[in-house]
């Protein structure tokens, strides 16, 4: 299935902190737990294909690496 960008109003995702890793990098493979997927335009919601799983994958493990990240730090200088 190729979807344009202009196709795609968001996107759904689901993962858990568990797939965090703070020892890379790079952004690891995205694990098959990941769950991602589209809402288009015409309503639609369909599975992520492979190119925009993968998308969405970066974007959520350093969104939610950082949020960690921060979280902690701002604990402890409480």
């Amino acid at each position: 299935m190729n979807i344009k960008k202009d196709e795609i109003k968001t996107f759904i995702y689901e993962g858990n902190d568990k797939m965090i890793d703070f020892n890379v990098k790079k952004t690891p493979k995205c694990p098959k737990e990941f769950k991602a997927q589209l809402r288009l335009i015409n309503g639609k919601i369909v599975d992520a294909p492979p190119n925009w799983r993968q998308k969405i994958w970066e974007w959520w493990f350093w969104a939610r690496r950082n949020e960690i990240e921060y979280n902690l730090i701002m604990n402890l200088v409480k």
